[in-house]
């Protein structure tokens, strides 16, 4: 915990991870990193679903610009060689993209996640890695991996919404964005009740999110979480928020993008 806590306070001594970025994605449950590669390559992937929000959101041309970063969270051990490669290749061809192997939760430590041993996991990445309380395994067994967690809400506010934003390059280049991919299973409802009491959620332009069940969640904001994130863009100071229930599985197994 000590060594936790010491690395806490140096990293608000740091810049802001996205000093420079006029434009902003979080993928926040990456995985194998699809929908990072979906920003960068789309090209690659046609069959994507995310494309459209990409391309409402962020400049079309995105191959060439050095204002347009990706910050991943993917707490999945199994991941992380994955991701550091895709992260070496990306920087190489200038683009600014980086992985972190932690859970976004409402504090930083240790948090208890599962493997669940089945078949359709390993053909799927493991995309039902989670929290030990928020993962529903219909009796399937699972192995247990204590994983790092980072407090997400202040993370966010000091590397994305404090950053340095720079200007437009071109005339047409659309304002300022952060968009927000949540799919975490389940844990969604304590890292969005920790992001709405710390006022991280403001300077988000929209989040897409898979929701789970919420019997998932422990707690009476629970129930309520939904509508109090949706109703946020009428807060005074507040971005025109949007949430979006949305999750895009596509290419998620390797026999799909091989095809590609």
């Amino acid at each position: 915990m000590t060594v936790l806590l010491l690395l806490s306070s140096i990293a608000w001594y740091l810049p802001p991870a996205a000093n420079g970025c006029r434009y902003v994605f979080l993928d926040v449950g990456s995985n194998v990193g699809m929908h990072v590669r979906f920003l960068f390559e789309p090209e690659r992937f046609p069959l994507n679903k995310y494309g459209d929000i990409f391309n409402r959101t962020f400049p079309p041309r995105r191959s060439d610009r050095q204002d347009i970063c990706a910050f991943g969270f993917e707490p999945n051990p199994k991941h992380k060689s994955r991701l550091e490669q895709l992260q070496k290749q990306y920087s190489e061809r200038g683009w600014r993209v980086q992985f972190f192997n932690e859970a976004v939760a409402a504090k930083e430590g240790r948090a208890k996640f599962l493997h669940v041993n089945d078949v359709n996991e390993t053909i799927n990445n493991e995309w039902r890695f989670a929290a030990q309380d928020s993962s529903k395994h219909d009796g399937v067994s699972a192995s247990e991996e204590m994983v790092p967690t980072i407090d997400f809400a202040a993370w966010t506010i000091h590397n994305v919404h404090m950053r340095n934003i720079p200007g437009a390059m071109f005339h047409n280049d659309p304002p300022p964005t952060v968009v927000m991919k949540m799919d975490i299973e389940g844990s969604e409802y304590e890292v969005l009740a920790t992001m709405l009491a710390k006022g991280a959620l403001c300077n988000i332009s929209l989040i897409t999110i898979e929701w789970h069940n919420k019997r998932l969640c422990k707690g009476s904001f629970c129930a309520r979480i939904r509508d109090v994130v949706k109703i946020l863009h009428d807060i005074p100071g507040c971005q025109p928020l949007r949430v979006q229930s949305f999750d895009d599985e596509s290419y998620s197994t390797f026999a799909e993008r091989r095809r590609e």
